[in-house]
């Protein structure tokens, strides 16, 4: 199930005492905990509790969802990771699931969009799950409208596409972008694209993305030239190793999965104009090519921790040595 037709049940007045989240898009889960909670206790304080597998028993766990409050106060329970609980206590969580209080309400949250733990099933079982990873482009779309319409900016497309650009990895990065431009923008109802260029930190994050979709293209005269210029002007390697793993590691998985995104679904910090070309990026790769890679970036990871060394000259041999790998 979609979110948002989640949450239009919710308004309509239709609360169930179990839920189940499937994703990790961290503002999604928060959105939809919100939005629960105030149609929930409308008229009664609020009453919320987290519960972790790290801090609490299987058994705390049950106990305390399972127990009736003599005083009928509503409890929102919030379970994070309940593919944790084993023996006894998963055990009764399902029957929990199978027959809940009708009283309280439990929250039960899988970050891992594609986990397929028995008790994940178990609970697909019972439960419709509500899908919470971030959203591909189009919702994503969805969302840099909605959010620039709680801040009163008027934009046009070019400005929403800009920003799923360089901030649509996940909903909570689109939603942060979009509060500070409109504080840097306070006093304009309207946002252009020319409004955005002006800033650096923008300009920086859309050349991050430039380069990476150039390092996926295997084009190594436009990955040296861009890189050059982010080492040069206002970046470093250190800041590049994350995505660049992350890049390399989501061509391996598709390789590894003929052809599919079985494991597409979780958060990267890449955004979705790169993850569409992840499939045209496994075909310009070999496997030899993407285990080079990562070794590569992990000894320089080791490398800058513990020397000194020049990072366009190790930028320039990872490149070179990533690209011409037989």
């Amino acid at each position: 199930m979609k979110i948002k037709d989640a949450i239009r049940k919710i308004n309509h007045g239709t609360l169930d005492p179990v839920y189940f989240l499937k994703g990790d898009d961290q503002f999604l889960q928060s959105f939809f905990i919100e939005n629960l909670s105030k149609k929930y206790f409308i008229n009664n304080e609020l009453n919320k509790t987290w519960l972790t597998t790290d801090e609490l028993s299987g058994n705390e766990i049950i106990d305390k969802i399972s127990t009736v409050d003599l005083f009928q106060t509503k409890q929102l329970f919030i379970l994070k990771n309940p593919n944790k609980l084993k023996g006894n206590a998963a055990k009764d969580l399902i029957s929990y699931c199978e027959s809940p209080l009708q009283t309280n309400i439990v929250i039960l949250i899988i970050d891992e969009y594609s986990d397929r733990s028995n008790m994940s099933k178990k609970l697909q079982n019972i439960l419709d799950p509500i899908f919470v990873s971030s959203p591909f482009e189009n919702d994503m779309k969805k969302w840099a409208i909605y959010f620039f319409k709680i801040e009163k900016k008027i934009v046009q497309n070019d400005v929403v596409d800009f920003l799923v650009e360089i901030a649509g990895d996940s909903v909570f990065h689109l939603k942060n972008e979009i509060e500070k431009i409109s504080i840097w923008l306070n006093n304009k109802n309207q946002i252009t694209i020319q409004d955005l260029t002006q800033f650096s930190d923008l300009k920086r994050k859309r050349q991050r993305w430039e380069f990476l979709s150039a390092i996926g293209e295997c084009d190594l005269e436009k990955s040296i030239v861009i890189g050059k210029i982010m080492i040069t002007m206002d970046d470093n390697f250190i800041s590049l190793l994350y995505p660049l793993t992350c890049l390399f590691q989501e061509i391996l998985f598709y390789k590894l999965n003929n052809g599919t995104f079985n494991n597409f679904n979780r958060y990267v910090p890449i955004p979705p104009s790169i993850r569409k070309q992840i499939p045209k990026f496994s075909r310009l790769y070999t496997k030899n090519q993407i285990a080079y890679a990562l070794k590569y970036l992990g000894n320089i990871d080791k490398k800058q921790k513990t020397s000194f060394c020049s990072d366009e000259t190790e930028l320039l041999q990872f490149i070179s040595g990533v690209i011409n790998k037989n």
